[in-house]
């Protein structure tokens, strides 16, 4: 039984990061059209879902990258017209992140393209397996936080 297992462990990984590259390339050739990738699609999709006038740091938790990789992504957005950044009125080192109208209605296509993706991966799967996906796939990102030292609320 034990060597199941572990054959199964072995599998995971690799498994996991297969899917996630598979994933992006996916979601990237959907976003072509659109002329976005997925690494400028996530903030303003994240934007979208959560509310203007995130502060950046903020952001780059929620898109899950690191801050000076999202600084280069918001620069281009923002030459783009569709972010803007403004300073924290509380905390004028703070930069608050914010759609423009232009940038919510590319966030809004970006947001259509990934859950017409979502739906083509997921759509056919049992339910109750995806959920039962998820679950697993939380408790390795809380587990691997942990390992890597990196408090929840730095996720």
């Amino acid at each position: 039984m034990k060597t199941d297992r572990t054959r199964t462990w072995v599998e995971f990984a690799p498994l996991l990061m297969i899917c996630g590259r598979g994933w992006r390339r996916a979601l990237n050739a959907a976003l072509t059209e659109h002329n976005l990738s997925d690494a400028s699609a996530a903030p303003l999709i994240a934007l979208l879902r959560h509310g203007d006038r995130i502060p950046q740091g903020v952001l780059a938790e929620r898109v899950g990258v690191e801050g000076p990789t999202l600084v280069r992504v918001l620069d281009s957005l923002e030459s783009d017209g569709l972010i803007s950044r403004v300073p924290d009125e509380a905390d004028r080192r703070i930069k608050l992140v914010q759609l423009t109208a232009a940038g919510t209605a590319v966030a809004e296509r970006a947001e259509s393209c990934a859950a017409e993706l979502r739906e083509q991966i997921l759509g056919e799967l049992d339910p109750e397996q995806v959920d039962a996906a998820l679950a697993v796939l939380r408790a390795v990102a809380v587990k691997t936080a942990a390992l890597a030292g990196i408090q929840e609320n730095d996720q």
